[in-house]
């Protein structure tokens, strides 16, 4: 009977790390998807950075 429940507990574990790894490589994938999609606005969205921090600057004064 303890033989049965080692069992059954070495075999969830596996489970859980097996979800763990799918679960962790699913969102590693689509992070780089996006990263991949929106690179081109990168450049904007540092123009656009550098602009608000200038005007909150200047604002500030």
């Amino acid at each position: 009977m303890q033989r049965q429940q080692l069992r059954n507990l070495q075999r969830n574990k596996l489970v859980q790390w097996g979800t763990l790894f799918l679960v962790g490589g699913a969102a590693i994938q689509l992070v780089i998807t996006l990263a991949k999609l929106l690179s081109p606005l990168t450049g904007w969205a540092i123009l656009a950075g550098i602009i608000l921090i200038v005007v909150g600057l200047i604002r500030g004064k």
